[in-house]
């Protein structure tokens, strides 16, 4: 296969019209027709347009990527999620290990932030943390050094729990009222000791603990 003329678009956008002896092959970016050195009566086989159409298709997965990334950081898995209806995984993959190249992608940095998100704004103990940073598909390598610093004080939770209790102003006057908090404090994945501590804290009657 001959290529026979490359044409830019009128409106200038980069783009460029790629024609062979059949006439219109395909559109590519200036970026690609760099890359790869095409020139007007070039010989390319099947293999070679292969190659270029690929570069094509992970160079636009890469900048939906980037659409998602100016918006917020995601993890790799989120951007696999996104993609994974119009790209094939091969591509996205590819994609993706560019732009971890360049520092754009990094899922130890995404899980510290989310955790530091989790913990400092939304009040969430390290059980819900560490169940988020799972579903976010965060490796437990990754997950365990985040909640290691963390949580790197015993202390860190249980207050992290009392702030809570203040924030929402707990009632906990009567017996319901201890229940209800120790409830929210056990689903917002606080442990049972710093539940208990807490309360204790923030509330100088201990009858409800007694074991």
């Amino acid at each position: 296969m001959r290529i026979v003329k490359i044409e830019a678009y009128d409106d200038n956008k980069g783009f460029y019209k790629v024609f062979n002896e059949e006439g219109y092959l395909l559109s590519l970016p200036k970026e690609i027709i760099k890359s790869f050195n095409l020139l007007e009566g070039q010989e390319i086989d099947a293999v070679k347009l292969n190659e270029i159409n690929e570069a094509y298709l992970v160079r636009r997965a890469r900048e939906r990527m980037l659409y998602s990334l100016d918006r917020r950081a995601h993890s790799k898995k989120e951007l696999i999620e996104k993609l994974k209806k119009d790209y094939p995984i091969k591509i996205i993959e590819k994609a993706i290990l560019k732009l971890e190249s360049l520092g754009l992608v990094n899922d130890f940095e995404f899980a510290r932030a989310y955790a530091s998100d989790l913990f400092n704004i939304k009040k969430k103990g390290q059980l819900y943390i560490k169940n988020a940073l799972f579903k976010k598909g965060i490796e437990k390598s990754i997950c365990d050094e985040v909640l290691g610093e963390l949580f790197c004080d015993n202390d860190i939770e249980a207050q992290n729990a009392l702030d809570f209790l203040k924030k929402k102003n707990a009632d906990l006057t009567s017996y319901e009222g201890k229940n209800k908090a120790y409830a929210q404090l056990i689903r917002r994945g606080f442990s049972y000791e710093s539940a208990k501590r807490a309360m204790r804290l923030f509330c100088a009657d201990e009858e409800f603990y007694e074991d």
